[in-house]
């Protein structure tokens, strides 16, 4: 007759417990990351550059023509 050892299921069952402990950990981590990354991404590319806005306001202040406006930005998309 096939007798279990409790010694090595116990033993086993303790490793695993303390490795599945760690890779949660490390897969909680790398969404935490990649969630960083991708929200810089998303905010990166929502924010207008600085020489947009300030040709925008300048425009929207009357200090320039519309057909300057216009030439300014075709020349910032360059």
């Amino acid at each position: 007759m096939m007798m279990w050892s409790c010694g090595n299921w116990n033993s086993f069952m303790g490793w695993h417990m303390s490795g599945g402990w760690l890779l949660v950990g490390l897969l909680i981590a790398i969404v935490i990351i990649l969630g960083f990354f991708f929200s810089y991404l998303f905010i990166k590319n929502q924010r207008p550059t600085t020489a947009f806005k300030i040709l925008d306001e300048s425009y929207a202040k009357g200090k320039i023509s519309y057909q300057e406006y216009l030439t300014r930005k075709n020349n910032l998309k360059k």
